[in-house]
């Protein structure tokens, strides 16, 4: 292993560490430096700001994995695994969803699902005019029920969440599609 991923490890565990007690706007690069024995200039040689890390961290323990296989793998298959982990990594995932905007772990996540809908919206037999305001909508949609999803005490195993967010899904898509239908002729 290169001394730039062991770089890179103890960065992300000693971020990892901290997040499980503080929200992400909270921790300076110096606390997550002190935390692991680096220095500042380390971290800047390898990450532009904690946000990336937090980034970099998704990447390396799932990114990988189910970005790989998000092309053969069946979306509920694969909409588990994310969950599961999202479920097993509570406190760092709540505390990295803290922040929103650009460059941010909520940006981040929200760029790496709209490929997965806008692939779904493709397959469908309607024809959906901007796909990636859709896709758009949809990922903030779903890290928005994530988010609230974590902070439950306890919050449900990821299968039981999951099923909750089709049946929300499926009772909104038939409610809106009976205001859309025009009524009945007498």
């Amino acid at each position: 292993m290169s001394n730039s991923v062991i770089t890179k490890r103890a960065l992300a565990a000693a971020l990892k560490e901290l997040l499980q007690t503080t929200t992400i706007e909270k921790i300076s690069i110096a606390e997550i430096c002190q935390r692991c024995g680096l220095n500042r200039k380390s971290f800047y040689y390898h990450f532009q700001d904690k946000y990336q890390l937090v980034n970099w961290i998704l990447a390396q323990e799932i990114g990988d994995t189910l970005l790989e296989t998000k092309q053969t793998t069946v979306h509920t298959q694969l909409s588990l695994a994310f969950c599961t982990y999202l479920y097993e990594n509570r406190m760092f995932i709540l505390n990295a969803l803290h922040a929103s905007g650009s460059g941010t772990f909520y940006d981040y996540l929200c760029q790496q699902i709209q490929p997965l809908i806008k692939r779904t919206l493709a397959t469908s037999q309607k024809s959906i005019l901007n796909t990636d305001d859709a896709a758009s909508m949809v990922s903030q949609s779903f890290l928005s029920a994530v988010y609230l999803w974590l902070r439950r005490t306890p919050p449900e195993k990821p299968q039981a969440f999951l099923s909750e967010l089709i049946s929300v899904a499926e009772v909104l898509s038939v409610r809106i599609q009976q205001l859309l239908d025009p009524p009945p002729m007498q």
